[in-house]
């Protein structure tokens, strides 16, 4: 009896230091910033002796992609007593801590300091139980449940941020909204559990075509939505004829014999020269437009146009210009692409 005892008592012991929770209890601590208002609200990042650049440049150790905020807004730097030390770099729109407005300071963790007009961040030493909670809060507000891309949310807070990007470099970017064709004959014929497993295996092979600065959210049931940054017309032609054609290679396997499941995407695209005065409602209207025309035009199909001051917001929601198409059921010659691009985006 007090042998069984004593081998209860330690499998019991050998579970409770396997539990993921303990392990996370045992992290070592860090100090970070975390971001608690802002479009990054929810993400951190680690701060040490080495100075850290924090701005709206995407070289930054901390991106904060606010427009009151500047590109190398101030640096961060931990400090032998465990507090942070914080010099302001000739900001626009000033560094506060506590209300005040501060050319440099020192400060403490649970102190909050405000960038430019609409960020704030905090300083904080977490251990492993707060770096999983922030982790996972910061996921649940920017990423979809299912497929693992970014939300609709998260979507919508960064097309207006890339478009004041697009100007303020005078660089060119794409929109891209894509629909699975006749997603719902899928859930029909399968079940919505091998639909579901189609959306993820449609995101992950999307993402093995974009760029890690490329952003690739979930907006709808069946519809996703790409940023492409620094992208012009012919570079989004390349792109959403490569997402097309990956997709409908795409043969996804279920159940024992029975028939792989396939699918194709349409594509509605356009790109916004940096010229451009398009509004976000500007721009996925035209976006719209083009999917719209690419189903019409038979799915599995891409349609894409530009944006210039050559087209006001009117006409940006009337009408498709500049129409570069392909389908695999229209192409006049196996394997040829009418009007292919020559050059990399």
């Amino acid at each position: 009896m007090d042998s069984d005892r004593r081998r209860d008592l330690r499998e019991t012991t050998i579970r409770v230091r396997e539990d993921p929770l303990c392990a996370m209890g045992h992290v070592a601590p860090r100090s970070c910033l975390v971001v608690i208002a802002g479009l990054e609200a929810g993400s951190s990042v680690t701060v040490s002796s080495k100075p850290l650049l924090i701005g709206r440049d995407d070289d930054c150790g901390l991106t904060l992609r606010d427009d009151g905020v500047s590109r190398q807004h101030v640096q961060a730097r931990l400090l032998a007593d465990g507090r942070l030390e914080l010099r302001d770099l000739g900001s626009s729109n000033g560094t506060f801590v506590g209300g005040r407005l501060v050319a440099n300071a020192a400060v403490a963790p649970g102190q909050k300091v405000m960038l430019g007009l609409n960020s704030v961040v905090r300083f904080e030493i977490q251990d492993g139980y707060d770096q999983a909670y922030h982790r996972q809060m910061y996921d649940a507000r920017v990423r979809d449940w299912l497929t693992g891309t970014h939300n609709r949310r998260h979507f919508d807070e960064q097309l207006p941020v890339e478009l004041s990007h697009s100007r303020r470099q005078q660089r060119p970017m794409s929109v891209l909204l894509l629909d699975v064709d006749h997603f719902k004959l899928v859930n029909d014929a399968h079940g919505h559990a091998v639909g579901d497993s189609v959306l993820v295996a449609l995101g992950q092979t999307m993402r093995s075509v974009l760029r890690a600065e490329d952003l690739l959210a979930r907006i709808g049931g069946e519809e996703f939505a790409v940023l492409a940054r620094d992208t012009g017309y012919l570079g989004a032609c390349r792109l959403a004829a490569r997402l097309r054609e990956d997709v409908s290679r795409m043969r996804m396997l279920h159940g024992d014999g029975e028939e792989p499941v396939a699918v194709t995407i349409s594509i509605g695209a356009v790109s916004i020269a940096p010229e451009s005065t398009a509004t976000m409602s500007d721009v996925l209207a035209a976006a719209d437009g083009n999917l719209y025309a690419a189903k019409a035009a038979g799915r599995n199909v891409e349609e894409v146009s530009r944006l210039g001051n050559s087209v006001d917001a009117a006409s940006a929601r009337r009408r498709v210009m500049h129409t570069y198409r392909f389908a695999d059921q229209h192409a006049a010659h196996a394997g040829k692409r009418v009007g292919q691009p020559k050059t990399e985006r």
